[in-house]
């Protein structure tokens, strides 16, 4: 629009910009919307169900994050670490975070049901120890950790601290 101002002083009419959008169905393959957009030269399409109806757009770099994994611009802010280490046994730890990667960073053998196949995630996890959506505050314990719910979205786990017990000595 603004390139359009500078060509000729003149202002543009907004109908000789517009370009009709891309319209997909909902079930088209990434790959296969990824080779149309660059085909159309288009960067956005709007996606609809069976009956026509619009649910949602998807861009460029939606499809190239969903082959290729998050892509971190200069718009983006910086994400919150998974793991923060608050010291003497305690983590700050996000609910998304897969277990894998927790129980690397806590140098875990083997979560608690892991082989069960209920969870992927530490709130997974959490949900499965509860049995229950659990409410900010809330904790459990299991295998010397503690699993301390610090900040719930909705009813979605967000932040869970937790803290390695002390394991005491069988002389005292």
């Amino acid at each position: 629009l603004f390139r359009a101002c500078l060509r000729d002083g003149n202002p543009p009419s907004l109908t000789d910009l517009v370009r009709p959008p891309l319209m997909i169905p909902e079930n088209t393959r990434a790959l296969r919307l990824l080779h149309q957009m660059q085909k159309e030269h288009m960067h956005l399409a709007v996606v609809v169900n069976e009956h026509g109806i619009f649910e949602g757009i998807v861009t460029f770099e939606d499809l190239l994050e969903e082959i290729v994994g998050e892509i971190q611009d200069e718009t983006d802010e910086d994400a919150d670490p998974d793991i923060v280490d608050l010291g003497g046994g305690k983590w700050l730890v996000s609910g998304v975070t897969p277990v894998a990667h927790l129980k690397e960073a806590l140098e875990i053998d083997q979560l608690p049901q892991e082989g069960e196949g209920h969870y992927d995630t530490l709130a997974g996890l959490v949900l499965s120890l509860m049995g229950r959506i659990p409410a900010t505050g809330e904790s459990v314990e299991t295998n010397g950790l503690l699993y301390r719910v610090v900040d719930m979205d909705g009813l979605r786990i967000d932040k869970i601290e937790i803290t390695r017990l002390k394991r005491e000595s069988k002389d005292s």
